[in-house]
């Protein structure tokens, strides 16, 4: 006995799993037609050797062209058309191999349990030809009930089919389909149980346009990446609908047009190319609902780059099929090595986990724009290999552990013009600073350091007026260590840098050093806190002009240099807690 692989549909919507009927094989024998009705017409018997309908040879299947008052068995090597007006009963499970026209104003009626079958054998086809005054219709012979019949299946070898202005009712689910390059348009699918389309993991989609869905289920459609491109404009689906988007690889260069319908994203979705570059342009209004297996991966092991091109009145928002709580999903839309992610006009929520955003560069490219962060675990983070391009316009809210994990490099693409709301943090680890870059003041953000942040190899780190810098026990800034660096404060008496440890109490955190090769710093009315050693020490030669530098609680002196050092100071204060102002080396 012949069987085909049903196509297993994960909900990620609900906690157990539900997979579509087997597709049945068709007999060994026997005609489409009801008894006495196939001879009549001239059919082939089963198994004569014609071909099929989408061979070389489509002229040698036997031509029919009746109305039957029955369909059921199987048709092999016929080409049978269903006139326009005709009404048959199709008894059963009814395959066909060769192919299937049904014309505009016909009928179908699936007698309960029976189903159509097309393509297990050889290559065939089926071609719908409703119109819109002159829909076909396949219905139930039964009861007017979702799930009284069990629908259309499309094996693998009936590709190129094609259905437009059918209209599918009652019926388990609409299209069962493992064949590529389905065409279905201007067709209604309505009163169905297990949803009205679903396609295996490896099909593509042709096209799907025009269609309306109405009450088809739990999850309304189920395809994987490769159909995506297919799905196109002007399908309406009900208020509740989802369309189930399963794991697997977006291989091919696509726009994902907005249905009007979230998309639930239910595995983990790779947009790479093999070979080549896939670009996935994610349109404006789309919703992608992600489960706890959901997750776009981009460049992960070949060349690709997501964009989600939302617009103020229409973004595209990334958030959770389940809670609405932080780290509802975790697995988060990843930039890889060989992917970049540009967002404009998008939000993140409810995503990330412990140090990973919801938006996450892993050694990829990220560019963000007009974004919002809200309600996420982390809203973004890029590790030390991820070139963050820029992020502007953001707005980031009730993020749980920080609305951003950065680098030290990384905070200077951050844009001044970004609105953080109450409690919202930045957390930086350690690393280098090689090129000349400024850490933008970040208004209404707390920015913790919680590494030692090395100026050196040429770099050169300014800090605006105004800035303030939260340091942890393990955080510290090293000016000039390995190769040239330089430090440059550009505080105001009004508005002074500042940089605090972790606690109130001297030396809680290491403070700030300039080494033999920190060249041409200059700080301006800085305010050191909490610091061991000393709030600025200067050591090996380094140089440095300071003009306002005000240390309270450090355990050494506000300022303190060796003899090698270079250094030009003037109002230099020591406050509470701190021994001493200005202390110059002996013996020089």
């Amino acid at each position: 006995m012949r069987t085909s692989i049903a196509v297993v549909v994960v909900l990620a919507a609900a906690s157990a799993c539900k997979s579509s009927e087997p597709a049945k094989p068709p007999p060994s024998s026997g005609t489409g037609a009801a008894a006495g009705t196939a001879a009549a017409a001239g059919t082939a018997a089963a198994g004569d050797g014609t071909r099929s309908a989408t061979t070389e040879a489509t002229g040698a299947l036997r031509p029919v062209s009746e109305c039957p008052p029955a369909l059921r068995g199987a048709d092999e090597g016929l080409a049978r058309t269903i006139p326009a007006g005709c009404t048959t009963v199709v008894e059963g499970d009814y395959h066909v191999e060769g192919q299937l026209i049904v014309e505009a104003g016909a009928t179908l009626r699936f007698q309960p349990g029976a189903g159509l079958f097309v393509g297990y054998a050889t290559p065939s086809r089926l071609e719908v030809r409703g119109t819109k005054d002159q829909p076909v219709r396949f219905t139930s012979a039964g009861d007017a009930t979702p799930g009284a019949w069990v629908g259309v299946h499309l094996h693998r070898q009936a590709s190129r089919s094609r259905v437009a202005g059918l209209i599918l009712e009652h019926a388990d689910v609409g299209l069962d389909v493992e064949a590529s390059d389905l065409t279905v348009e201007g067709s209604t699918f309505r009163a169905l149980r297990g949803g009205a389309v679903r396609l295996a993991d490896d099909v593509v989609l042709a096209g799907f346009t025009g269609n309306t869905i109405d009450a088809a289920g739990e999850v309304a459609m189920s395809l994987a990446p490769a159909a995506m491109p297919g799905l196109g404009a002007g399908n309406t689906w009900p208020a509740d609908a989802v369309i189930e988007l399963r794991a697997g690889t977006a291989a091919r260069s696509a726009t994902w047009v907005a249905q009007g319908a979230p998309l639930m994203v239910s595995g983990e979705v790779y947009v790479q190319g093999k070979p080549g570059k896939a670009t996935v342009t994610v349109a404006p209004g789309t919703t992608l609902r992600f489960g706890g297996d959901g997750a776009l991966y981009v460049g992960y092991d070949g060349d690709g780059e997501l964009v989600a091109a939302g617009s103020e009145a229409a973004p595209v928002t990334f958030t959770s099929s389940g809670d609405a709580s932080p780290g509802a999903w975790s697995h988060g839309v990843v930039a890889y090595p060989h992917g970049t992610v540009r967002v404009e006009h998008a939000r993140f929520e409810h995503g990330g986990d412990a140090g990973h955003g919801a938006l996450r560069g892993e050694g990829g490219t990220l560019a963000v724009s007009s974004t919002t962060f809200a309600d996420n675990v982390v809203g973004l983070s890029a590790d030390a290999n991820t070139e963050l391009r820029a992020l502007e316009h953001a707005q980031l809210t009730g993020n749980r552990d920080a609305a951003l994990a950065l680098t030290p490099r990384h905070l200077a693409a951050l844009a001044a013009d970004n609105a953080y709301g109450a409690g919202q943090v930045i957390t930086v680890e350690g690393g280098r600073v090689t090129q000349v870059v400024t850490w933008p003041r970040q208004v209404g953000a707390r920015v913790v350091v919680g590494g030692e942040v090395y100026v050196d190899g040429g770099g050169a780190l300014t800090l605006p007026a105004g800035a303030r810098y939260d340091f942890t026990d393990q955080g510290a800034l090293y000016v000039g260590y390995d190769g040239a660096g330089t430090l440059r404060v550009e505080g105001t008496a009004a508005e002074p840098v500042t940089l605090v440890g972790p606690r109130d109490e001297a030396g809680a955190w290491p403070g700030v050093e300039l080494y033999g090769h920190a060249v041409a710093s200059v700080l301006r009315h800085l305010v050191v806190e909490d610091a061991a050693g000393g709030g600025v020490r200067v050591s090996g030669g380094g140089a440095v002009e300071i003009d306002g530098l005000t240390c309270a609680r450090c355990q050494d002196a506000a300022l303190r240099w060796d003899c090698p050092s270079k250094v030009t100071q003037r109002g230099v204060k020591a406050e509470a807690g701190t021994p001493t102002a200005a202390l110059a080396p002996d013996g020089c």
